[in-house]
């Protein structure tokens, strides 16, 4: 499970966007698996994904 905590999309060329996605993942979710995920839609042409733990309280 992981939460977005940031989201940046914006648009690179014609039909073609680049996108920035900041995650807290509460399990061993990686920023591949991310991109990986994401690839699946063809316009995102640039995708940077930052994984980061929760804070421990």
């Amino acid at each position: 499970q992981a939460d977005i905590v940031d989201l940046h999309v914006w648009r690179v060329g014609k039909s073609k966007y680049a996108c920035i996605l900041s995650l807290v993942s509460h399990g061993s979710l990686s920023a591949d698996t991310v991109r990986q995920q994401l690839s699946i839609h063809e316009e995102l042409v640039h995708i940077t994904v930052e994984v980061n733990q929760p804070n421990a309280a």
